[in-house]
């Protein structure tokens, strides 16, 4: 059952299409019609699910389980661009009706590089006929850079806290060599891919931004990066946008995207996935503002799944600087969770920005809700997808291990439903994470 990726769900890739990357058009009117759409067809994997289900009226109760379709309907996809235009046959996925998975042999079949796909459904609903398609297209090549741009800072836990700056900056106004020798050696012996130098040194005690090339394909113990909560007042990348001093912690890495095909870059969505079974790292901003309150509530640090999304962008990146060849991203606010954090970024066609913004609301006074497909709402999209990685240590003790912050959320949520306030979760989420209380 090829459902994974597809329940990325409609915030993240709710990815709108078009004929072409050439038709940047938006339709005039949003349909009527009440079946909603949600496919993604991933490049280099094999055809993925695609949903079909009634949009009710709020006021309706819905019954996942309920039939949404009659019996006897046809969905197919076209890949319009292979040379005898594949045609791939879907099913009703038993158990699930609102799933359907491409049937056998096709169920193997993969999603070319350079696509052109067409959506379509024949197909009734309470013995009303109902005809659905949509286009869409996939990138002719994606991968992210092998390398990330990450400062000096995270490559040592004594960089990392900043105890050890005072004295490198002692030792650079002393021309103290030998000490200055010892503290490149101690960074350089602590991990097995970055190799500092004195000068390098020297440049990060006047405050600058001094960057290394992380090798992010491949993660090894001695490929780590250090959780950095320096609260030193120093001078940004020259890349950012931020013109006055930053701290330390604020320090920008760099996520390298070059875009191989750009008539079919459309933008990325990106999220940040981790291990649900380690830790989360409270950055320095939450313990300034705890110490004012005097106190926390750890429940809303925990977070349903293993992942939630960073940015959603546009092809000309809106103000995200560096866009799309190199992303600023500030670390201390990204990668908060010990262990392997993995970037996965989809790259989708070029009219899936209309689509998330006029579902999430943007705030530009927008009022339309996109959708590419005819004849109901929704979307149906082509995307590729890559990711790269980096293994994150703290030698801070503020952090919360996610399996505490679980169990502290779970008794918040008990304590709501007995106080008959809403818990905005559904109750087979709370069923879930929280089984022996719901």
């Amino acid at each position: 059952m090829k459902t994974k990726l597809a329940i990325l769900s409609v915030a993240l890739l709710g990815l709108s299409a078009c004929d072409g990357p050439w038709n940047m058009s938006v339709d005039e009117a949003t349909s009527t019609q009440s079946l909603w759409v949600s496919s993604i067809q991933m490049a280099g994997r094999s055809f993925d699910t695609v949903w079909i289900e009634g949009v009710n009226p709020f006021s309706t109760a819905h019954d996942p389980s309920a039939q949404v379709l009659d019996a006897g309907g046809r969905v197919w996809i076209i890949d319009s661009s292979s040379a005898g235009r594949d045609s791939i046959p879907y099913q009703v996925l038993p158990g699930t009706p609102a799933a359907w998975v491409p049937m056998a042999p096709y169920d193997t079949s993969k999603v070319r590089y350079g696509a052109g796909l067409a959506f379509h459904a024949e197909v009734s609903r309470g013995g009303v006929a109902q005809s659905l398609s949509a286009r869409s297209y996939t990138p002719s090549a994606y991968r992210l850079g092998d390398y990330m741009g990450v400062p000096m800072e995270a490559l040592h836990p004594r960089l990392a806290d900043g105890s050890w700056r005072d004295s490198i900056k002692a030792a650079v106004a002393a021309g103290d060599a030998a000490a200055m020798a010892r503290f490149a050696k101690a960074v350089n012996d602590s991990n097995g891919w970055a190799n500092v130098t004195v000068d390098e040194l020297a440049s990060y005690a006047a405050g600058n931004a001094v960057m290394f090339d992380y090798p992010a394909r491949k993660v090894v113990p001695t490929n780590r990066l250090w959780y950095v909560t320096d609260e030193a007042t120093v001078h940004p990348h020259p890349s950012s946008a931020v013109s006055g001093d930053i701290k330390a912690y604020g320090r920008q890495w760099i996520i390298r995207q070059p875009v191989r095909d750009p008539v079919r870059y459309g933008g990325s969505a990106m999220l940040l996935r981790f291990d649900p079974e380690r830790a989360y790292i409270d950055n320095p901003l939450n313990r300034q503002l705890e110490k004012s309150l005097g106190s926390v509530d750890t429940a809303g640090y925990f977070l349903r799944g293993d992942s939630y999304l960073l940015q959603v962008a546009p092809a000309y990146g809106g103000s995200t600087p560096g866009w799309p060849d190199s992303i600023l991203v500030s670390g201390s606010f990204v990668f908060v969770y010990t262990g392997v954090d993995r970037i996965i970024s989809y790259s989708y066609d070029s009219l899936y920005y209309e689509f998330y913004r006029s579902l999430s609301g943007s705030g530009d006074g927008q009022a339309y809700r996109y959708t590419n497909v005819r004849g109901g709402n929704g979307y149906f999209t082509g995307a590729a997808v890559d990711s790269i990685s980096a293994s994150i240590k703290t030698s801070t003790s503020d952090t919360f291990a996610m399996p505490l912050l679980r169990k502290v959320w779970c008794d918040s949520m008990v304590v709501r439903r007995a106080k008959d306030k809403s818990t905005a979760v559904p109750l087979s989420q709370l069923k879930q994470y929280c089984p022996d209380k719901f």
